[in-house]
């Protein structure tokens, strides 16, 4: 089976746990539609919506294989995105309550953080092209997402040791829309909503801490 580079939407590696789980993966989302419901199974599979591959602890460099999909499906120079204004100090000093500090953290909201910072630890650790540059970021609890220049960027780290991390990488010529919703009087938090070029995988849904 052949999969063009072309079809492909979103790709990561997942690095291997510390129990049950002792196994390194690469995931490929595609354009591919998913393969329906047949018979008595009511759920339909990816078949080659999403593509997996497991491979043996440490026998394999997930960094040079996410690089390696890095060059083939993100093409510098094309699709990519503005370099933002930095934020105005006077929102960046902007703190929350202890309360509702805990309820940010509760609910999973983001909270943007420095995106220097953030380019620094994935540049010396090698997960961005050459020239690629962070523009925003933004972090709850253990996680991390971003929006390169290129790319949207996600390490999601996963199980009570934090040892699994899923490097996931969706570039800008996978969306067909994005959208973003204001925070409320009562609803306190505003929300990102990409609309993928994926079967498998849709949509992405992240609460943005208000302020």
């Amino acid at each position: 089976i052949s999969v063009p580079w072309t079809t492909v939407t979103a790709f990561g590696v997942r690095s291997a746990g510390s129990f049950m789980d002792k196994d390194s993966e690469m995931v490929i989302y595609t354009d591919i539609m998913y393969d329906p419901p047949k018979g008595d199974d009511k759920k339909p599979q990816p078949g080659m919506a999403m593509l997996e591959q497991d491979f043996s602890k440490d026998k394999v460099d997930l960094i040079a294989i996410h690089s390696y999909l890095s060059a083939r499906c993100i093409r510098a120079g094309q699709h990519s995105a503005t370099v933002a204004a930095p934020m105005p100090p006077e929102i960046a000093a902007r703190s929350t309550s202890g309360a509702e500090s805990l309820l940010n953290w509760l609910g999973g909201d983001a909270a943007q953080v420095d995106p220097a910072e953030f380019q620094a630890r994935l540049s010396r650790a090698s997960w961005l092209q050459e020239g690629e540059s962070v523009v925003m970021a933004f972090q709850v609890g253990r996680d991390t997402i971003a929006f390169t220049d290129r790319r949207f960027f996600k390490v999601d780290v996963q199980g009570f040791s934090g040892k699994r991390v899923l490097y996931l990488s969706i570039p800008y010529t996978s969306l067909r829309a994005f959208s973003i919703t204001s925070a409320g009087s009562w609803d306190r938090d505003a929300e990102m909503k990409l609309v993928l070029k994926s079967y498998w995988m849709p949509t992405v849904l992240y609460d943005l801490r208000k302020g």
